[in-house]
This record gives structure tokens, sequence and C-alpha cells, in this order.
């Protein structure tokens, strides 16, 4: 009996998808923006990339980096589990404005 692998189908920013992953890590979506998704308590934000099956990681500059790196590991593997891979690409400051506006400011990985 020979049995037919087939790739699922990762759409364009797979929402859905990545939804699904980040709860599997006991985390949940609390806004997303254009390419961005962002999480509670705001540990770390995730990046669609340019094909559907890539997606990714920033960690807040607040997160330890153990806790982040933990995070990270059991996201890539969720992830992978869903036909999707996860790249960290360094972290992000996220703070408020005094016009109550937003600042986002992002510091590539040095690796």
């Amino acid at each position: 009996m020979q049995t037919e692998h087939r790739r699922q189908h990762i759409p364009y920013r797979p929402l859905g998808l990545v939804k699904e992953v980040i709860e599997n890590v006991g985390a949940q979506v609390s806004y997303v923006y254009e390419d961005l998704v962002f999480i509670d308590h705001n540990s770390f934000l995730l990046q669609f990339g340019e094909a559907g099956t890539e997606i990714i990681f920033y960690r807040n500059t607040e997160t330890a980096p153990a806790e982040a790196e933990d995070l990270f590991r059991r996201l890539c593997g969720i992830a992978g589990d869903h036909g999707l891979n996860v790249r960290c690409s360094g972290s992000y400051s996220l703070r408020g404005n005094d016009d109550e506006t937003l600042s986002l400011e992002f510091f590539e990985s040095s690796s």
C-alpha cells in the first residue's frame, strides 16, 4: 500500500493557524495590525513573512531572554506541526507616547 503525502496549502498571512499555535503555548492574540500579531501580556510578537509558511518571532526587550527562548522553542515545535516555520529575528520595544499613540521599535539580532 502506497501512502500519499500531501503538503497542506498554507495561505498568505495564515492568521487562523497562527492563532491556533499561539493558543497551544498558552497565549492569546490581543491585536493584529497589517503583518504584525500582538500577543496578550506583550512578551513577544509575531510578524508574517513573505511566504505563508514564514513567521518571524520578536521578543519584547522587557521579557527575560530565558523566558523568550522557552516561548520560541515551544512555538517552533507547535508551528512546525502545522507546516509553519518560525525564525527569531531580534527584539522590540513598545512604549506609549504623550499623544496617546504607541511607538514600536525593532532591534535585529546580531547573529
